[in-house]
Parts: C-alpha cells; structure tokens; sequence
C-alpha cells in the first residue's frame, strides 16, 4: 500500500515530456497522477492529496494559473512544487539554474537531483 507522500502531480502539456516525466518517477516509486492543461490540473488538485506537484517552467510563463491556484487555495503546498524545464537551462548569476525561480528548477540533464528534489518536497511537513 502507497503511502499519501509518495503520490503527485505532473502538470506538464508536452507528451512527451509528460511521458518521460511519468516513467522517471514511476520507476522511483511514486505513485503519480497527470495533468495537461492547467483546468485539469485544478481539478485534480481540488480532488485529491498531493504530496507534491512537479509542473513545467513553459506552462508558468505562459500565464498557466496551475500555480496561483495553488497559492490561493492550497498555499499548504507551496513548499512542495518542482519546477521542471525540458531544456538545459543556463546558470544565473548566483549560480543558479534560473533567475525566476532559483531554487526549484531542475532540468532532465540530472533526473537523480529531479527525483530528490520531489522527494525532499513530499517529506516536508504540511504548513498552514
């Protein structure tokens, strides 16, 4: 039996990036749920417990309200969002992979940092 922190959510609109995504973490045990479009991921949201929500950098940028929702209705899960992108990205000026969300964008050139960083999120406590 699963325990509710290995579940989450992939809001990702490329399929092939949702695959990928979906394989990486199956095959680390997670037991995950998917989203294409940012509706569908609000109602999953609104439907279900995640213990983290892993959702793709392009789908923030392009006015997705995946994230505001989250902030508005579910701020308890704040803490526990991924950023993915499905390109390297360059390093900011403090090293960092992105000036925009510095400490929560991974890219699939290191899919092991990808998967602690989910995991290091679903093992946070819940705040309110």
């Amino acid at each position: 039996m699963r325990r509710p922190k290995d579940h989450i959510l992939i809001i990702e609109h490329d399929p092939e990036m949702r695959t990928r995504l979906v394989s990486l973490f199956l095959q680390n045990a997670f037991l995950v749920d998917t989203a294409r479009e940012t509706h569908e991921a609000i109602e999953k949201l609104k439907n279900s417990e995640f213990a983290a929500v892993v959702i793709n950098r392009e789908m923030i940028r392009s006015g997705s309200n995946a994230l505001d929702f989250l902030r508005q209705e579910q701020p308890e899960l704040m803490p526990r969002v991924v950023i993915v992108s499905g390109e390297i990205l360059p390093a900011g000026p403090d090293g960092s992979k992105d000036d925009t969300f510095p400490s929560t964008v991974y890219d699939m050139v290191e899919p092991e940092k990808m998967v602690q960083a989910v995991r290091d999120c679903a093992n946070r406590p819940m705040w309110w």
